[in-house]
């Protein structure tokens, strides 16, 4: 299953639904490892729409993600802050400390 599905993302990846496939494939238990780039990708791209909210709430989660998707992250819990699913962004500012990236305030739009 697991090469098919990475076989599939790899032809629809640049797909706005593809973000369905990703939930799925996440619900069911599957391997972050599997979904990872594509995900991140797909979030970058759609962090300014609201229907992010699955992958950021489940990116919010993880540990081991690039700063660029903390950004990310966080810049879609900033545009959508009445969405009651932007207080899962709150473990994300705990990640963000003084270093590398400069803090929450070099996260957040102008």
């Amino acid at each position: 299953m697991r090469r098919s599905i990475q076989a599939w993302l790899k032809w629809h990846q640049g797909n706005r639904a593809v973000q369905f496939v990703y939930q799925a494939w996440l619900d069911a238990g599957g391997e972050f490892a599997v979904v990872r780039r594509g995900a991140i990708a797909w979030l970058h791209e759609n962090r300014e729409r609201e229907e992010a909210v699955y992958l950021t709430k489940f990116l919010a989660k993880e540990k081991d993600i690039p700063i660029e998707t903390v950004r990310d992250t966080l810049v879609w819990c900033y545009r959508f802050p009445d969405n009651e699913d932007a207080s899962d962004c709150t473990p994300m500012i705990g990640q963000i400390g003084s270093g590398e990236s400069g803090g929450v305030t070099h996260c957040l739009p102008e």
